[in-house]
């Protein structure tokens, strides 16, 4: 078990029990995510490090733009690669996942997003990670994407850890949810109390009177339910006396009158641990005595309840039906405690079976359980599931209902299922319902409801259609924040219709910046990354068209020549970076930086236009704004452009300037020369200097790229023997292939 003694918001000195198996059988059995709290193996977390070129020790990324061979992680893999680690909640785990986090933008130029911090927290909370869960929402707004915490996220942990708490600790915890810029609310209090007495001892009284008191002064008005909490736990203490006072106390602070006969429930609660018979015993006996059950008697009774049974048992004792409150309670109890989809669409259908009308704050946690995203989607069925309780629900109330959140939950479970085709009519029907119903969407909603329908669409224009049909609001205000538009540009420039189709590789790029310019009209400001995502996403097609186009052998790599004559879409390609480039260079409100220039010479050289590549290295080399990776960028640009004039003018100023070439480079300047056909000046270059004069040594890449052109050609013998000369430890390395 491990302790965890820290100086945070909860205060000094505090200890908490963070993880321990009877918190496993209590809050995680029998739940879908029972792997979660598999200990990351360390080849998985290798794995993660080598996919975003992180070194061996977690620290920042020296280069986090380079361009070569490796292939970027991408939106899915970035964030299976954090749920793990949050899974694993590990120290060096941790410190990882911050890691990966920070280079998240510059790795997939994706942006973090509210569903990115709750995929993490979710996955916390899922492994039973209470001290690592309680942080991230503390500090959530500091980490990438600056994203507040909800209150349904404090909930969660409320739920799943308060009773593994000191009691003590919760007005604490309360501070840290205003501090988050959250506004506790009754349904914060009802799940703290209940919280608090699921504990093995019940809480102090001083603790409970300090959180009545702090509800009462943040202007919360008389609630049932927290009464019910506190004398139903209470009461299974065999506390009746102090139930009652609690009562009695939370009453006098809103100058209510306290039923005498309130301890009938304590009674009776008493009377069913010994058997229904002797509970129906003690509830006549109670009646005979002017006892008359009401249905705060029921709720008391069922409050820790999760029994469907337990319901039927004491409506028929006390004969008094139970009403949507007390369903809820033991259906929220069952979620909280099981985990189970299954068992608590189960309760559902026993509710809808007695009769009962669905409300949204009784289906709001079921549907929340059905659509939950830890590791992977949820499963179709669940959101078939989520779909058929939310038509009940449309059907049964007014105008209003269902709640905005409920429409979130659904959409963002659409919004994962890779089932498009099926899925993307019954997101058109929630987007009319919510215009039916005036149920306002909030802009994580317009969000994910987009991002729908531009994955759903078949052709460019009618992914543009759909992003405007969801981007005003009936008042004509924008439906997107900063952050959704990010995400919206993000996935439209990277669409794809069709099946294998080279024209659907190249992005609407002017549609693209009609987004644009619909974000800047919004008041949100536009960055050069926003130049940088179009960018790389032209280059990307370009090197996919030339590639389909290309007869050449698989061993040229990742680069390839276009035919003679070229194709169709290489010439548009061209035409709309440079069409970009003069974007940039006339856009007063954007400042482009090295990572923008390099982003644009990569584009030019991967389309071919060697000239323009170069024109944006002399551009960097004069201000002196190059950095690593726009070395190793032109070095691509003249190696596969066959410009050896080029090349020979970028290297040698290079090195005779000072500048620090890192391995990379000195790896490109040789694959350079060697594509230029010089692979003996390649050899000069790494058995003379590369590892003198204060540069960089060569690793096994570097030996290698040689090998692998010097392969057959007249003089092999020669370059292998000049390599295991300068370098017999490199030489007679395992992991190079001879």
């Amino acid at each position: 078990m491990y302790l965890w003694c820290a100086r945070t918001r909860l205060g000094p000195n505090v200890t908490h029990r963070l993880f321990s198996p009877a918190l496993a059988n209590h809050a995680f059995s029998n739940t879908r995510t029972g792997s979660l709290r598999k200990i990351l193996a360390a080849q998985d977390v290798a794995a993660i490090r080598a996919r975003y070129h992180l070194p061996q020790q977690q620290r920042e990324l020296a280069d986090p733009f380079i361009s070569g061979p490796s292939r970027s992680p991408n939106e899915k893999e970035v964030l299976n690669d954090l749920t793990l680690l949050a899974a694993s909640g590990r120290t060096g785990d941790l410190a990882l996942l911050h890691v990966v986090l920070e280079s998240f933008p510059a790795q997939c130029n994706l942006e973090i997003t509210a569903s990115t911090h709750a995929a993490i927290f979710d996955s916390f909370i899922a492994s039973g990670h209470s001290s690592a869960a309680l942080r991230w929402l503390e500090t959530m707004n500091t980490k990438p994407g600056k994203i507040s915490p909800s209150l349904s996220q404090w909930h969660a942990w409320i739920e799943a850890f308060g009773c593994f708490h000191q009691d003590t600790q919760f007005p604490f915890l309360f501070r840290s949810i205003a501090a988050s810029g959250c506004q506790p609310t009754l349904e914060t209090y009802s799940i703290a109390f209940t919280a608090m007495f699921r504990a093995k001892n019940p809480p102090k009284e001083s603790a409970v009177r300090k959180l009545l008191r702090d509800a009462h002064q943040a202007g919360l008005p008389y609630d049932e339910g927290i009464v019910s909490s506190i004398t139903k736990g209470y009461s299974a203490h065999r506390m009746v006396l102090v139930a009652e006072q609690m009562r009695t106390s939370y009453g006098k602070l809103y100058s209510r009158q306290v039923d005498p006969h309130a301890d009938a429930a304590g009674l009776l609660q008493r009377a069913h641990a010994q058997g229904k018979h002797r509970a129906t015993v003690e509830a006549e006996r109670l009646r005979s005595r002017g006892f008359t059950p009401t249905r705060q008697t029921l709720h008391v009774l069922l409050a820790e309840s999760v029994s469907i049974d337990e319901i039927r048992f004491w409506e028929s004792t006390l004969r008094v039906r139970a009403d949507v409150h007390a369903w809820h309670l033991v259906i929220q109890n069952r979620i909280q405690q099981t985990r189970s989809p299954d068992r608590a669409f189960q309760a559902y259908k026993e509710y809808i079976g007695s009769g009962m009308t669905p409300t949204s704050k009784l289906v709001d946690p079921i549907i929340r359980l059905l659509c939950m995203k830890t590791l992977r989607p949820p499963k179709e069925s669940d959101i078939d599931r989520a779909l058929l309780i939310y038509t009940d629900l449309f059907h049964a109330t007014e105008s209003g209902e269902p709640h905005a959140i409920i429409y979130n939950n659904l959409i963002s479970a659409l919004v994962s299922t890779q089932n498009t085709r099926e899925y993307f009519p019954k997101a058109l029907s929630l987007l009319e319902d919510m215009q039916s119903r005036n149920v306002e969407m909030d802009s994580m909603t317009a969000t994910s409801i987009t991002i729908l329908l531009l994955r759903s669409s078949r052709t460019p224009t009618e992914a543009f259609h759909a992003y405007k049909r969801v981007s005003k609001r009936p008042d004509g205000k924008p439906a997107l924040d900063a952050m959704g538009y990010a995400a919206v540009l993000n996935i439209f420039c990277k669409l794809t219709f069709g099946k294998d189709s080279i024209h659907t590789a190249i992005p609407a790029w002017e549609q693209y910046f009609e987004i644009v310019r619909d974000m800047r009209e919004a008041g949100f400001p536009v960055n050069v990354k926003v130049y940088s995502i179009i960018l790389q996403q032209l280059g990307l097609a370009a090197t996919k068209v030339r590639k389909s186009q290309s007869r050449a052998p698989q061993q040229e790599g990742y680069y390839y020549k276009p035919p003679s004559g070229g194709g169709a879409d290489i010439p548009s390609i061209q035409r709309a970076i440079r069409r970009i480039h003069q974007i940039l260079l006339t856009d007063a409100a954007v400042q482009p930086d090295t990572i923008a220039w390099n982003t644009l010479m990569d584009a030019y050289q991967r389309a071919g236009c060697l000239r323009e590549a170069y024109r944006v290295w002399e551009s960097l080399w004069l201000s002196r704004s190059f950095d690593n990776a726009s070395i190793s960028i032109i070095a691509d640009a003249c190696g596969h452009a066959d410009a050896h004039a080029e090349a020979v003018q970028v290297f040698p100023r290079i090195v005779k300037s000072g500048f620090e070439m890192n391995v990379r480079n000195w790896n490109a300047w040789l694959e350079c020369l060697c594509r230029l056909g010089r692979v003996k000046e390649a050899v000069e270059v790494l058995c003379n200097e590369m590892g003198q004069n204060g540069n960089v040594g060569p690793n096994e890449d570097s030996v290698r790229v040689v090998l692998d052109f010097a392969y057959g050609k007249p003089g092999e013998a020669e370059v292998r023997r000049r390599i295991e000369h300068h370098y017999p430890e490199l030489w007679k390395s395992p992991g190079l292939l001879r």
